[in-house]
């Protein structure tokens, strides 16, 4: 689903270009990209069905072009991917989730470090089910 993030999608960046998973460190080429970090879970099992709630945040990223002087319009539009992207995918029918829902977002000016990046983050809630000791059976 993040892959979609493209403005030939009618998206306003091209974050979706490169979705990486736990990455600190960017790296020059790397840009534009979504960190994608799966945090804690929950599980409660009740009937043989374990429902399970896992936090995880999104970072967007692109570097600032040359005619681009205001990173919070940069970091907006990046926050205006997010929200759209994640906030209704518990409706779709390409992932198996009971519910998912933003519960903070925000940007990620450039610093010091790199004073060419800008960047949102969302921070989500996703629930689901599985069958009690087999994680991968995701049901509906």
């Amino acid at each position: 689903m993040a892959a979609t993030i493209r403005k030939k999608n009618g998206y306003a960046s091209d974050c979706g270009l490169n979705t990486l998973r736990a990455r600190k460190h960017l790296r020059e080429g790397d840009y534009p990209a979504l960190v994608l970090w799966p945090g804690d879970e929950t599980a409660e099992r009740r009937n043989g069905v374990v429902r399970c709630s896992m936090a995880v945040r999104v970072e967007a990223f692109t570097e600032l072009q040359e005619d681009e002087t205001d990173a919070s319009q940069v970091c907006e539009a990046l926050t205006g991917d997010l929200i759209t992207c994640f906030a209704g995918m518990a409706a779709s029918a390409t992932i198996q989730v009971d519910d998912i829902w933003r519960s903070s977002v925000g940007p990620l000016y450039p610093d010091d470090n790199n004073p060419a990046i800008a960047g949102a983050t969302i921070e989500l809630t996703v629930q689901y089910r599985t069958l009690a000791g087999n994680p991968a059976s995701q049901i509906f």
